[in-house]
């Protein structure tokens, strides 16, 4: 918590200027902000003792704030320090909390993003590699068609007519069918996009709990991969309604998942299968 702790001390040091240039308000006594200070690194010895969490530490800090504040009132050796003083202490506090969870959140969203391009990297590995074991070996010369036991004979090729004859027979020659214009391939048929694909509807009122391993997933505008991202992103543990899934489905870390349909705060988009946890 070395970070946190500097943070800590840079807020009551702006707290303590800016009760000296505001001729409006009292100095306080430079004793005031040493308790803070004392106060303040108990708390965080004690969260650091219990191993509590940041949000237990921010709690035990503004309770602490609260005691040096009634500490200075009921001291008749050290003047009273404007209510201001505190009150500035808790709200850059909260504003530092503030800062650090955005913070937190944010590097969530990036390693789960960092761990879906693995997941599609490693898709796409393994795809290629089941194709590449799926085309058929060919003969790269006469060796590899041998068959043990069998010894292959060169046919004699006619040199000419003279050699086709057979005795009695007279050969004649078919008349060649008429000429055609050339044939045309007729092309496969195109894969299906995303709008053609086969979902199946479900009952109304299904719902799910989003199993983000504890960050947020982002909703995709269609059921692909490569598919635009909604800036709305579901948060762990949220409860989303289903409206429908996909006919096929997807291969991910070796697992097959269909696209499920959701609709989540009001808007609708496609996430994984794999990432819900159904009632």
């Amino acid at each position: 918590m070395s970070l946190l702790a500097t943070l800590i001390t840079q807020a009551i040091k702006k707290v303590q200027e800016n009760n000296r240039s505001n001729p409006d308000v009292e100095t306080a006594d430079t004793t005031v902000f040493d308790k803070l200070k004392d106060k303040i690194d108990q708390a965080k010895a004690k969260a650091g003792d219990r191993n509590e969490g940041r949000g237990g530490l921010f709690d035990q800090l503004r309770d602490r704030i609260e005691d040096t504040r009634k500490e200075n009132e009921a001291d008749p050796n050290v003047n009273t320090a404007d209510p201001s003083v505190f009150d500035d202490m808790q709200r850059e506090l909260a504003e530092l909390k503030a800062k650090i969870a955005e913070q937190e959140r944010e590097q969530q969203n990036k390693e789960h993003d960092a761990r879906l391009a693995d997941l599609k990297a490693q898709a796409a590995e393994e795809k290629r590699r089941a194709e590449e074991a799926n085309k058929p070996k060919m003969p790269r010369g006469l060796d590899d068609l041998k068959i043990p036991g069998i010894t292959p004979t060169t046919p004699q090729v006619p040199r000419g007519l003279d050699d086709l004859k057979i005795p009695g027979v007279t050969p004649s020659f078919p008349t060649p069918p008429p000429r055609r214009g050339k044939l045309r391939a007729t092309p496969p048929p195109a894969q299906p996009s995303y709008h053609e694909r086969k979902t199946h509807e479900v009952a109304a009122g299904a719902t799910a709990v989003m199993n983000s391993m504890g960050g947020s997933l982002a909703i995709r505008m269609h059921p692909e991969l490569n598919s635009p991202q909604s800036t709305k992103r579901v948060q762990d543990q949220s409860l989303v309604r289903i409206l429908r899934y996909t006919e096929d489905t997807l291969n991910v870390d070796g697992m097959d998942s269909r696209w499920v349909e959701i609709e989540y705060d009001g808007e609708r988009g496609w996430v994984l299968e794999r990432y819900l946890n159904f009632n």
